[in-house]
């Protein structure tokens, strides 16, 4: 079977709360990534909760990447999938 692309699911604790509760930092960090990483964005939603947290997803013509914070906890969860490279 050819390799259809690389998944990576991430979750970190102890993070800073502004920096988890800043949608538009996240929002260039995602942007940042997917330029670096020679992606092609269809998509971009960012959510900022009320009192806290963001929600942030990345439609990719290679796939996707998700980002969903609690800032309070100081903890995120984010969810990367990447075909660039691969033949189809």
């Amino acid at each position: 079977m050819n390799k259809l692309g690389t998944h990576l699911i991430l979750e970190a604790w102890q993070a800073p709360a502004d920096l988890l509760n800043d949608a538009e930092r996240i929002r260039q960090a995602l942007m940042d990534g997917i330029a670096a990483g020679e992606a092609t964005l269809i998509d971009m939603c960012v959510h900022q909760f009320s009192p806290h947290g963001v929600t942030a997803t990345a439609t990719l013509a290679e796939s996707h990447i998700a980002i969903h914070t609690w800032p309070e906890h100081g903890y995120f969860a984010a969810d990367f999938f990447s075909a660039v490279g691969v033949n189809r």
